[in-house]
């Protein structure tokens, strides 16, 4: 049984690409983690600073508040400014993708809130920021003659209020249709969108601060980007604006100690007048959903995480502040989804750019290396079609030159017969010592130093060539010629090689009379010689092949035009072989 040879099993350009991709995806993924957990680490470090400004803002922390801030005026401030969106939010600017950063608050993340809450020292919750209608209602220019006062729906229980708070919550739907849209704070602040209240007359009762809304109407308006002027060029807001939505508000009142106010327009000058009439604080399902754990005995006043295990993330803090020599447990939570679309795209954005230079850089990989192993593996195949023609071609000369030697030993021969027959192994000796020569040389061509450059001029060195064949151009008559000049930057040594194998070339295979043609340019050397037939020229440069007839026999190697190509090469020139009828061309591209 024929034995196999051993062949190391080769890497293929779909096994590099197979991979990469691997090591892409494993990497990509990494990042994708690694990356979450730094915004998340991120914006809980900007979660803390916003609290803490806050706090500072909102909260006189283990301090007591003045008498002259009323706990309606602290329930106000907690409500509203818990509230405002555009002025507490968490941002993280984007410095690739400008106009993507995210930007956290309740006008572009469902579920970004702060809930804030009082509670005293019996667990009782004075207050929270749940929603509440505010105004303010000024009686006189005397500064003590005016103050905040609050619709509260809780405290009324009126079926009345109830109504309008209704009426509210549908109309605020339909504005949170137009601002979760939006997912910058920039285009939070643009939005042409809003909810306008206006009362014309109110019932409140000045010793609880409470007021009750008796004529008005709530309107959701868009805001025109083009300032509209009338015909007297003054700013008209009915111009300017285009109603979209739109509840009246009338509620009657009789008794309970209301007083009914009927309220002069704004900027009039006239009295009694509002300002901003609003709904300021959170929904109340994000109050219900934390009213359980608004305690006392939270003590500690250190920023925490919440909800570990899940997507929402709940920063919370819990100072101690003294109203009126009384303590209480100021409860604050901000709360946002690491689920929040602007969050997943803003790690989306970054993971699918990390993921396509890790490609770029798998795809320069593979191109590398797939190269170097084309050039490995077509040099592994050279070497060994090298070593396997040299064997086949040297095994004929040597069985030659065995059964000369068997005829010399074994035979009665005439002293002619042994002079033909060891002139026959002298001869076949000979060949066999070319071929291994040229052989030699052929190996030596890749180690050759092409640092070793200098400047020549081509035609004294084809000249000097064709004198060194003249004997045998004489003998089989053939002409030549040399026509045009070139100086070229060579290694001496290969560049000889490789003129003197052309020369060679020409001369052994031009039949008698005919005519070799070397002709040189500043780009090219081009040696053009007669042959017997057409030739075919693909595969010429490949070690020990002859392309005709009259190539094939012992008197030529197979390894002159290898040898002039790897010369070529070391030179920084291309040889190209062609044919056409009988005449046979080797040209010389210099790059």
């Amino acid at each position: 049984m024929k034995r196999k040879s051993y062949r190391p099993k080769r890497v293929t350009l779909l096994s590099l690409i197979l991979r990469a991709a691997v090591v892409v995806a494993f990497l990509t993924l990494l990042f994708h983690d690694f990356f979450r957990l730094f915004i998340v680490q991120e914006l809980t470090r900007k979660a803390e600073e916003e609290i803490g400004s806050f706090v500072s803002l909102n909260g006189k922390q283990d301090q007591e508040i003045s008498p002259e801030q009323s706990l309606m005026r602290l329930r106000l401030i907690t409500s509203a400014a818990a509230s405002d969106g555009t002025n507490y939010c968490i941002e993280l600017f984007d410095y690739l993708f400008l106009n993507k950063s995210i930007s956290l608050s309740n006008l572009t993340s469902p579920d970004y809130r702060y809930v804030t809450a009082m509670v005293d020292e019996n667990d009782e919750i004075l207050f929270t920021n749940q929603m509440k209608l505010f105004t303010f209602l000024k009686f006189s220019e005397d500064e003590t003659d005016k103050a905040f006062y609050v619709c509260d729906d809780e405290q009324l229980h009126l079926p009345e209020v109830d109504q309008l708070y209704a009426d509210y919550q549908n109309i605020y739907a339909a504005y949170r249709t137009f601002t979760e849209a939006h997912c910058t704070r920039e285009e939070a602040h643009e939005e042409n969108h809003a909810i306008v209240i206006e009362l014309k007359s109110v019932y409140i009762d000045r010793d609880s601060y409470t007021f009750i809304p008796h004529e008005g109407v709530i309107r959701l308006v868009e805001q025109k980007s083009d300032d509209h002027y009338n015909e007297a060029g003054e700013l008209d807001p009915a111009l300017n604006e285009v109603e979209l939505q739109r509840q009246e508000i009338h509620i009657d009142m009789t008794g309970n100690g209301y007083e009914l106010v009927e309220l002069e327009p704004k900027d009039s000058g006239n009295y009694p007048t509002h300002g901003t009439v609003a709904f300021y604080g959170v929904e109340p399902e994000f109050i219900e959903k934390q009213k359980h754990s608004f305690t006392y005995t939270f003590y500690s006043t250190r920023i925490q995480w919440a909800g570990r295990g899940t997507n929402t993330r709940t920063i919370i803090t819990a100072p101690t502040v003294t109203i009126n020599g009384k303590q209480y447990k100021f409860h604050k939570r901000l709360t946002f989804n690491l689920k929040d679309k602007q969050i997943v795209g803003y790690i989306m954005r970054y993971t699918i750019l990390f993921g396509c230079f890790a490609m770029l850089f798998a795809a320069i990989w593979v191109w590398r290396r797939h190269t170097l192993n084309k050039a490995r593996y077509a040099f592994e195949d050279y070497q060994r079609d090298l070593t396997n023609h040299l064997a086949h071609d040297i095994k004929t000369p040597l069985m030659a030159i065995g059964g000369y030697a068997e005829n010399l030993i074994e035979s009665d021969l005439t002293a002619e017969e042994r002079t033909r027959y060891l002139h026959s192994i002298l001869d076949n000796v000979a060949f066999t010592d070319s071929i291994i020569s040229r052989t030699l040389q052929l190996g030596s061509m890749e180690q050759a130093d092409p640092r070793k450059r200098e400047q020549l001029q081509a035609e004294s060195l084809i000249e000097a060539g064709f004198r060194k064949y003249a004997p045998l151009l004489e003998e089989k008559q053939i002409t030549y010629s040399i026509t045009g000049s070139s100086t070229i930057t060579v290694n001496r040594d290969s560049f000889e090689m490789l003129i003197e194998n052309l020369i060679s070339n020409a001369v052994k295979y031009t039949p008698e009379h005919g005519t070799i043609e070397a002709m040189l340019g500043k780009k090219r050397i081009t040696m053009t010689n007669t042959v017997t037939e057409q030739i075919d020229t693909k595969k010429l440069t490949q070690p020990f092949v002859r392309g005709d007839k009259a190539r094939s026999n012992t008197q030529g190697s197979g390894l002159g035009l290898s040898l002039a190509e790897r010369a070529a090469e070391s030179n920084r020139m291309k040889l190209v072989l062609s044919c056409t009828g009988t005449a046979f061309r080797a040209e010389l591209r210099i790059k």
